[in-house]
């Protein structure tokens, strides 16, 4: 009688440990598929936002290339990653408390606008492109919420002229694409420039330049920040796999 039960509870245990053996083995299974899913989906987010990269330089290059046959250099600044144009002729400059477009900075306009939306336009991926922003900045006299308020204002009135020019309104579809991807923006003076041309950094130590900081600039943001959102939504469950 008693080694009968012994018997039967020895086959219970080994019941218990089959099932336990096989869970530990369906789990391992999952984890690895979770892993190997994760890790190609990884893989294809890394090479997607290489290729974008490598197109965004492309772009990059293909604006110098246009911009630069009808400006000078002293004109206009083109920088990558993001890519920013800084208008740098003291001419283009706004007078002090401001948002009065310059004579000098018009003409530039007019040329600027229609050689810069065709090149997005052109670019291969132009649906990448999130948005045009045009942003207005101020020099660090007065207070904070005066002067983005008046950047508010410059960045409008370039928005304003900008699609009031003949060659954005050639076609509606062409229009309404424009006008889609420009919008205006007002920093007041967080990103005052030093002596070098170049943004303050906090704490500020640098020089003002307060003319060069009276400016607008134009930036292209592409959906790249959608990407690398994405990229570290994969990275979590690898982490959580790997503790």
């Amino acid at each position: 009688m008693f080694h009968k039960l012994k018997s039967s509870d020895d086959g219970g245990w080994l019941s218990l440990s089959d099932m336990m053996t096989v869970l530990m083995v369906l789990f391992l299974i999952i984890s690895v598929t979770i892993a190997v899913t994760s890790t190609n989906r990884l893989a294809n987010i890394e090479r997607l936002l290489s290729t974008v990269a490598e197109q965004e330089e492309i772009l990059c290059q293909n604006l110098e290339d246009n911009l630069y046959k009808d400006f000078l250099k002293r004109d206009l600044k083109i920088k990558c990653n993001p890519i920013r144009i800084i208008f740098t002729n003291p001419n283009y400059e706004f007078e002090k408390n401001s948002y009065e477009l310059t004579t000098s900075f018009k003409n530039a306009l007019e040329k600027f606008f229609p050689i810069y939306l065709q090149t997005v336009r052109e670019w291969e991926p132009h649906t990448l492109v999130d948005e045009i922003r045009i942003e207005g900045h101020t020099d660090s006299d007065g207070p904070y919420i005066h002067n983005m308020e008046l950047s508010q204002d410059r960045a409008r009135n370039v928005l304003n002229f900008a699609i009031k020019l003949p060659e954005l309104n050639e076609s509606e579809a062409y229009f309404e694409w424009s006008k889609s991807l420009l919008t205006a923006n007002g920093l007041s003076y967080s990103r005052r420039l030093n002596q070098s041309g170049e943004i303050m950094q906090f704490p500020f130590k640098d020089k003002e330049n307060k003319g060069r900081s009276r400016r607008v600039e134009v930036k292209l943001r592409t959906k790249t920040k959608e990407l690398f959102m994405a990229l570290q939504n994969v990275s979590k469950p690898l982490i959580i796999l790997e503790e």
